[in-house]
């Protein structure tokens, strides 16, 4: 899969999606990552299931995958929104 490919399915997630995916790269469980983004664990849940079906991947083995094969695109995603006075 050629880098513009990687970058045009990562551009198929949310903002809050991305995210999600930061922190699964991370080895971050879905009750950890709630807490960290204020959200339910539900809502991890469901941005999980979003994710799944816009990747079209099979299952969460693949997700978990994804997330550490793209876990630098993710990241530098993230990063363009955090102010500039951060680092």
């Amino acid at each position: 899969m050629s880098k513009k490919s990687k970058f045009k399915k990562l551009s198929l997630l949310t903002d809050r999606e991305k995210e999600v995916l930061y922190y699964i790269s991370q080895s971050y469980k879905n009750k950890q990552i709630a807490k960290s983004l204020f959200i339910c664990v539900k809502t991890v849940e469901k941005h999980k299931q979003n994710m799944i079906k816009k990747l079209k991947l099979k299952n969460t083995a693949q997700l978990i995958i994804y997330s550490g094969l793209n876990f630098l695109n993710v990241l530098l995603f993230i990063t363009a929104f955090l102010p500039e006075d951060i680092f």
